[in-house]
């Protein structure tokens, strides 16, 4: 089964999730069936009766994965999986991949989700692809390390390079004793040249720069008790009171469904509150990345001509070159259509355009969905010594770490703020649940002592009487101080059926390259084999072919030269990151 970054997007959004899983169950499943199915994935209630369309990015990663479940896949190829996951469901996902006796071929840009949930790595480079055991920062040492001693090796073939050319230039005519040293020292060099170490260096990155706005007097926002929901009976905030300075670093988070995404909407002012208000200084500019960002792009367009409409006439064809390159879109890239660009590349642009804007504060929302983790890396220390004001939705706990230094929790209509990092946050909240939990436990054991007395003198004796009616008092101001405790919704728990073993290899990948087209071959001569129990992830820099490897593993496209077997009985289910 294949979970393919784009899967969320191919569903039918007009109808509900229901509907939907009859229509993959066949007419034998009932809608009480499929509603006990969806509930295993934390679509229970009316989440399983409305449309589709209704439903959070992470409610319909879950309908995906229901999906793929009901395939009762031998393999799961799963490209970007956690890009809709809140990060309670991300931690049970890392926990399933974990124990799953299957095989998982991933691809994901998220570093504590490939090292959790995976036992090796194939990296794809240069139409090459090589192979490391252990996990992702096993793989980033050992690459590391093997990248030093190449490195050392060349500075001494490039040495002993340039002595022999210095020899041949000098010597290579004149006394015919020192040409034929000069003809031996050529074959040498020849020689050397064919053995020329090629070091595994990273092609170009993201290395932008956000023209700074001039600075704005605190608050630049002020949220005065907003509420905001859809509908009447269904209130995503109640009461919202906070404000934001041009130099915060908030993360926003939340599990899926609590309105992560619209509140960014609220600050940005896309919508506006149903009650209270918001207000904004007259000169803060803002500048937000949704998550869906790269599909409103004119895919037919190249980034040049995309970037000229934002610019205006005044922008040459070559100042918008220039400007592109900064965002690692250069050559080649900067001038074909968007829709030739991968989802990493398409991300770029995006980013291009916000730093067009100048804007005062970002407003971020998924932001890592499809960056390469090279990329993910600089975005990380961009925003770590950006001078202005960032507002971050992501479900990434290590970029959370690397770029905020506060949270803002969005939970039960409410929007709790935390000083610190992601982990900081984790550990205080835990430390409140559980001094809740012990507080509520100590009401709930007083309430239960008041309730015995009542229920055993609330009648009969007129002094025992009234004794129980001031427990009724003391009772009811219990009941009104009562502590709820700060417990998360139900969340991802599904069971994903076990298919019938089969021998190894399920998948023989023998000498395929791969192109879209024959002057751009993404791989030449993949050689590898493929196990029913292999946790393997999937790495490289955009563009690479990431998602297209999974999509060969899949069968949905052929290789253009050798041939990729599979097992007859093998079932593979794949998870498209736009599922």
């Amino acid at each position: 089964a294949r979970f393919s970054q784009h899967q969320v997007e191919v569903l039918d959004l007009d109808v509900d999730s229901v509907t939907h899983m009859r229509r993959l169950g066949g007419e034998e499943m009932s809608v009480e069936t499929a509603r006990r199915y969806l509930g295993k994935f934390g679509l229970s209630g009316d989440l399983a009766t409305q449309p589709i369309n209704h439903l959070s990015g992470g409610q319909k990663s879950r309908l995906a994965f229901a999906e793929l479940a009901w395939k009762q896949p031998h393999i799961l190829l799963l490209d970007e999986p956690t890009n809709h996951l809140d990060v309670h469901a991300l931690t049970w996902l890392e926990e399933f991949l974990r124990t799953w006796e299957k095989c998982v071929i991933v691809v994901s840009h998220d570093r504590g989700f490939l090292n959790n949930a995976t036992t090796a790595t194939m990296h794809l480079h240069r139409k090459r692809l090589a192979y490391y055991g252990g996990s992702y920062d096993t793989f980033m040492k050992v690459r590391s390390e093997h990248r030093a001693n190449q490195e050392s090796t060349a500075k001494e073939q490039g040495r002993r390079a340039a002595h022999l050319k210095q020899f041949i230039a000098r010597f290579g005519q004149g006394h015919r004793k020192m040409v034929r040293q000069a003809q031996c020292r050529m074959k040498k060099l020849a020689k050397l040249q064919e053995e020329m170490v090629e070091v595994d260096t990273d092609d170009p990155y993201l290395r932008l720069e956000f023209p700074s706005a001039a600075a704005l007097p605190p608050p630049c926002i002020s949220v005065i008790g907003a509420s905001f929901g859809y509908t009447d009976d269904k209130i995503l905030y109640e009461k919202l009171d906070f404000g934001v300075d041009c130099d915060s670093r908030v993360a926003v988070v939340g599990p899926n469904g609590a309105g992560k995404s619209t509140f960014l909407k609220l600050l940005d002012g896309e919508i506006v509150p149903v009650d209270g208000w918001i207000n904004r200084h007259t000169k803060l500019r803002l500048a937000r990345f949704s998550q869906h960002q790269v599909e409103v792009l004119d895919l037919d367009v190249d980034s040049v001509t995309h970037m000229r409409r934002l610019g205006g006439e005044e922008m040459s064809v070559e100042t918008a070159r220039r400007y592109l390159g900064k965002f690692g879109l250069s050559g080649d890239l900067a001038t074909q259509p968007i829709n030739h660009l991968s989802g990493g590349q398409k991300s770029r642009l995006a980013f291009a355009e916000l730093a067009w804007k100048q804007p005062h504060i970002l407003l971020l929302d998924e932001p890592t969905n499809h960056l390469d983790v090279h990329a993910l890396t600089w975005l990380e220390e961009f925003l770590r010594t950006w001078e202005k004001c960032v507002i971050v939705v992501s479900h990434d706990r290590g970029f959370l770490n690397n770029a905020t230094t506060a949270t803002m929790h969005l939970h039960r209509k409410r929007l709790a703020y935390y000083g610190g990092s992601y982990d900081t946050f984790m550990k205080v909240r835990s430390e409140h649940r559980a001094n809740q939990e012990s507080t509520a436990k100590e009401q709930g054991r007083r309430a239960a002592h008041l309730k015995q007395f009542i229920a055993r003198f609330g009648q009969g004796h007129r002094k025992m009487v009234r004794q129980a009616q001031c427990r009724m008092k003391k009772l009811a101001k219990l009941q009104e101080e009562m502590v709820e405790v700060d417990t998360d919704d139900p969340y991802l728990r599904l069971e994903f059926p076990s298919a019938a073993a089969l021998p190894p290899p399920c998948i023989s990948v023998i000498g395929a390259s791969f192109g879209y087209t024959d002057d751009k071959i993404l791989y030449e001569k993949l050689d590898f084999g493929v196990d029913c129990d292999s946790r393997v992830a999937v790495v490289g820099p955009n563009g690479a072919g990431k998602s297209t490897f999974l999509k060969l593993l899949d069968g949905e496209i052929v290789p253009v030269d050798g041939w990729i077997n599979r097992h007859t009985k093998l079932r593979l289910a794949r998870f498209s990151q736009h599922q």
